[in-house]
């Protein structure tokens, strides 16, 4: 018996691979999120400074919250203003180890964020 190639037809085996794809583009912000998250190094200062900025206030909280109802990307949960805030209020109290980190971590979500844009780049059109 000889396979034909049904194209994008739903249920077909290109419509799957299409919808794999699609989707793992669409967690590639979460999957790096949860990789770094999950690291055995302990918790950076700077995280700690800026989970205490968002422990102190409903609205980040919510915006964390919708982070997990795949609603809003996890770089882009906390405000910019948030973490710099966090990153001022650790720097007067003399933890000067929270500026460094903040440049890696500022670094590391440009990456993934270009990484992304490749990925999405690469997807075939029906399936974006």
């Amino acid at each position: 018996m000889q396979r034909r190639d049904t194209g994008r037809l739903p249920g077909s085996d290109a419509a799957l691979h299409a919808w794999w794809r699609r989707r793992d583009v669409e967690a590639w912000e979460m999957f790096c999120f949860a990789r770094d998250e999950g690291a055995l190094e302990r918790p950076l200062d700077l995280q700690e400074a800026v989970l205490r900025r968002v422990a102190g206030s409903q609205q980040l909280k919510d915006a964390m919250a919708m982070v997990f109802e795949r609603r809003v990307g996890p770089y882009d949960a906390v405000p910019f203003s948030t973490a710099l805030s966090g990153l001022g209020r650790a720097l007067l109290r003399g933890n000067l180890s929270v500026f460094p980190q903040f440049l890696a971590q500022g670094k590391r979500i440009r990456s993934v964020k270009s990484q992304l844009r490749a990925l999405q780049e690469r997807l075939p059109a029906e399936a974006s």
